[in-house]
């Protein structure tokens, strides 16, 4: 953990996002040569013009990211150069690599699309309802931070609620089949040789990224995503309506929701910022107060 610590603060880290990256800085766009005026709701839709290719969770400070997971931080996993994936290197005599691409857990445009869907003309960034837009720029801001975004095998992408972490875990964190990394991708393949085809795996395998068949509960630690479950045990999540059914309940649910999920990113990047050592800080403290600080700082732009 002295590593990052060095690099960043605490808050330096949780919110570190698409602005800060140098892949976005060096864009030749006049609109992005000062922050001062762009809010966060606007910064995203300038993003998803301009991505192209590769998304956030492939940009250098994503991937930077993950080699503070402790279950990524040994010589099984590491990058190539010029690469930008992470990659496994297989126990047999083949040194074999199995591809490990990422996921931006909840995408923004899910926790979006049900507010443009009331008006199709509506400019997210200027909406009447101050609460409704202050909440949607607080959660926009985090929305690209390293809190959102999780190693995976495939990226399952998706809509209609789909796009979500808890849609995600639900359905996708399945070890009823074959969990190690090299039978799913490697040993059970019906060709010879490394899966590394993102095309060809499915998005039930997507959290089968370890080797020693790890038990459910366990993936969920090593991945850092324990604050999306009530319940010690991880059966119950805390959220698990699509947005779209919750804003059919009302504004007031909507505007609850985004300050939910504003809080889970923000716990996860406090998380991998500790990598899991929670000792000596009560996280829904700290993150709580990192929020408001961040509220602060919006309201005064």
């Amino acid at each position: 953990m002295s590593e990052v610590k060095e690099k960043y603060t605490l808050e330096e880290f949780v919110f570190r996002n698409i602005w800060e990256a140098q892949e976005f800085r060096i864009k030749k766009n006049k609109v992005l040569k000062e922050k001062a005026g762009i809010d966060p709701i606007s910064l995203v839709n300038i993003y998803q013009k301009w991505k192209k290719d590769r998304d956030a969770e492939r940009w250098e400070y994503a991937l930077e990211s993950y080699k503070y997971y402790p279950c990524f931080s040994g010589n099984d996993y590491d990058r190539k150069d010029e690469e930008y994936y992470l990659y496994y290197t297989c126990k047999g005599g083949g040194n074999c690599c199995f591809k490990i691409t990422a996921d931006i857990l909840t995408g923004p445009n899910e926790i979006l699309n049900p507010i443009k869907s009331k008006d199709k003309g509506i400019e997210l960034s200027k909406l009447k309802n101050k609460d409704l837009k202050d909440a949607l720029e607080v959660f926009c801001s985090v929305a690209y931070t390293v809190g959102n975004f999780c190693p995976v095998m495939r990226n399952p992408g998706g809509g209609n609620g789909s796009d979500t972490c808890w849609y995600k875990l639900s359905n996708y964190l399945n070890l009823d089949e074959p969990s190690d990394i090299e039978d799913v991708f490697c040993r059970n393949m019906p060709r010879k040789g490394v899966n590394n085809s993102q095309a060809t795996r499915s998005p039930n395998d997507m959290f089968k990224m370890f080797h020693d068949k790890p038990a459910r509960k366990e993936i969920i630690k090593r991945l850092m995503l324990q604050d999306y479950y009530k319940d010690p045990d991880f059966i119950e999540l805390v959220i698990t309506q699509t947005p779209i059914e919750i804003w059919n309940e009302g504004v007031d649910k909507y505007i609850d929701f985004l300050n939910e999920i504003t809080k889970l990113i923000v716990k996860r990047g406090i998380r991998i910022y500790r990598q899991n050592d929670l000792r000596g800080i009560i996280i829904d403290k700290l993150a709580e107060k990192l929020i408001q600080k961040r509220k602060s700082e919006l309201a005064a732009q």
